[in-house]
């Protein structure tokens, strides 16, 4: 008389169907009812100290509302006006598919956001030299990537190689394999530097700022 074991191994097979069935619900609620990607706020008076300490004096500007939609979601707008008199704004911005992973869409039907006459590597490489609101702007979106470095970029292209080289901690993984979230977060932090003349922002301020967002955010 050894029933146990018969008893157990029954457990255990009805545990894995359970499981099993609840990862394919839970992938196929994700296939029928997307879910909707979510911004996160950004730091704001950790920001600001941060631009203080690098010598820019910001002074904030109005935040602009968040925005939230099926493709595509923007925390408040941050913004500050420098010592020289540009404007730099700062906004966390997520997507819902990878193809929409760029910094054109996170800034599109946003005045302050949008870089149009885009020049790309320019100042530096992963950023893009253009116009915002008729004036010579710089633009990048910042990633956290290995070793608590920030990753910079502008396209499609370059956000999604960055995205998949973002390591998913145990519990997101586990998400991932059920289906309870997708296995790659699209999201970045799009910074916009527009300058008060003619002439293109400095390109020391624009490194300063950087800098700065990136031991802010991503430390």
């Amino acid at each position: 008389m050894r029933p146990a074991p018969l008893i157990q191994d029954s457990l255990l097979c009805r545990w894995f169907f359970l499981l099993v069935a609840l990862s394919a619900l839970a992938a196929l609620q994700g296939l029928l009812v997307p879910r909707w990607p979510r911004a996160q706020d950004l730091p704001a008076a950790l920001l600001l100290s941060s631009f203080t300490k690098a010598g820019l004096n910001p002074n904030p500007l109005t935040i602009l509302p968040a925005v939230r939609s099926y493709e595509r979601s923007l925390s408040p707008i941050l913004g500050w006006k420098l010592s020289d008199g540009s404007e730099l704004r700062i906004v966390h911005g997520s997507v819902r598919q990878r193809k929409t992973f760029q910094a054109s869409f996170l800034g599109r039907d946003q005045p302050s956001l949008f870089l149009v006459s885009r020049r790309l590597d320019i100042p530096a490489p992963g950023s893009a030299a253009g116009l915002i609101k008729g004036r010579p702007a710089y633009q990048t979106c910042l990633l956290s990537g290995s070793a608590g470095l920030a990753t910079m970029a502008i396209t499609a292209e370059a956000l999604g190689k960055a995205a998949d080289q973002q390591v998913a901690g145990p519990i997101d993984t586990v998400k991932g394999l059920l289906g309870l979230q997708p296995t790659r977060k699209f999201r970045c932090i799009l910074v916009s530097l527009r300058s008060a003349t003619t002439e293109p922002p400095a390109v020391k301020i624009w490194r300063d700022i950087l800098a700065s967002v990136s031991s802010t955010v991503h430390k």
